[in-house]
């Protein structure tokens, strides 16, 4: 473990504004919070700038946040936590500033695990129970009895910053990849972690993948995404017919990737497999009330049965989760009808083929 710095930050609480949001775009909503709280007899409230710089699939913004107290210990800061809800400010969070201090002098640690090249363990990713649910590192950890673990993607997650939650805490954005099998689309351009790639070896680099489904009539549509709620695409990066809502309430064409922001599509086919959980989730909430087709497969993409809502996914099956012009695609196939097929295309080099999908004894082992 190697630490450099030395403490200088302090502790404070977070005050959210009345939507429940932390952040804002607009500095002078952040200004009038403040102003409540000097009026309540606040002191030591700040209005704090929380930059964040542009990337590969987002753009430079900054935001706006409201602190109030500067404590050298974090029971101090809980204390004033806990006068702000007695006079109806709600679900402020402590907060050491050194997560938002952008000229912070830390203490940082770093700490490093090396292991010997012969030997005998491997690396792999972990989902725990479903890949619709979310488990602390810690659970995951000691579910696989491993010697070492760190988070290993973004996911969806409940929070009053996420005005977007899906309803599935968990589910990753992005590729997502385990025993070579495709259990969640890239957003695609995006980069990602590959391990144990073909020839050996991980790296990072940008992934983009197409998956798509043909019929018995050799007629073909591609699929949209996998394991993950219809109609909504979190950090974007999709196929087919996606948009983004814009601020003026303009839906704006976007297929390239956008880092946590999130993008629609009211026509999709969505893959679920067994990995996913139980049954099949309802389609995003800007949809509700919209016709959805399901078509169930077995191991071999046989069709066993369409129906018209979320339902079971069967052991070493799949469901095929259509909505709009997908379902209506879908709803072309018939019970008997054979092998629907989902091939996965990878567009990056140095990543193993997927495999056809075969009907596994139960859920896929983590790896």
């Amino acid at each position: 473990m190697f630490t450099q710095g030395a403490a200088g930050d302090v502790w404070t609480v977070w005050v959210p504004y009345g939507d429940g949001q932390e952040l804002t775009t607009a500095e002078s909503t952040a200004t009038a919070r403040a102003q409540e709280l000097r009026a309540a007899q606040f002191g030591d409230v700040r209005v704090v700038p929380v930059n964040s710089p542009s990337t590969a699939d987002t753009y430079a913004q900054t935001f706006y946040g409201v602190h109030v107290g500067s404590y050298a210990t974090a029971a101090e800061a809980k204390a004033l936590q806990a006068e702000l809800k007695t006079k109806g400010f709600t679900d402020s969070r402590v907060l050491y500033t050194a997560e938002t201090d952008p000229d912070s002098r830390g203490p940082w640690q770093m700490r490093v695990i090396t292991v010997s090249p012969d030997a005998q363990v491997d690396l792999r990713a972990e989902h725990g129970a479903n890949v619709s649910g979310s488990e602390t590192v810690r659970q995951l950890s000691a579910s696989a009895t491993a010697l070492a673990a760190v988070n290993g993607t973004e996911f969806d997650i409940k929070s009053t910053s996420n005005t977007q939650f899906m309803g599935h805490e968990g589910v990753p954005q992005g590729l997502y990849m385990q025993d070579n099998v495709l259990l969640g689309a890239p957003n695609n351009g995006r980069t990602a972690l590959l391990l144990n790639t073909a020839g050996g070896g991980h790296r990072i680099t940008e992934v983009k993948s197409r998956t798509w489904i043909t019929a018995p009539d050799d007629t073909t549509r591609d699929v949209d995404g996998i394991n993950r709620v219809a109609g909504q695409i979190l950090g974007c990066g999709g196929v087919g017919d996606d948009f983004r809502k814009t601020a003026a309430q303009v839906d704006v064409a976007r297929l390239d990737p956008w880092r946590n922001g999130t993008c629609y599509d009211p026509n999709e086919i969505v893959v679920f497999r067994p990995e996913w959980g139980a049954e099949t989730p309802a389609p995003a909430k800007e949809w509700a009330g919209a016709p959805v087709t399901e078509v169930v497969v077995n191991g071999a993409w046989d069709v066993l049965e369409l129906r018209d809502a979320p339902g079971p996914i069967p052991p070493g099956g799949r469901v095929l989760q259509g909505i709009g012009k997908g379902g209506e695609w879908l709803r072309a196939l018939k019970p008997g009808d054979r092998s629907p097929r989902t091939p996965a295309s990878p567009t990056w080099p140095g990543l193993r083929s997927p495999r056809r999908p075969s009907p596994p004894s139960g859920p896929a082992r983590p790896r």
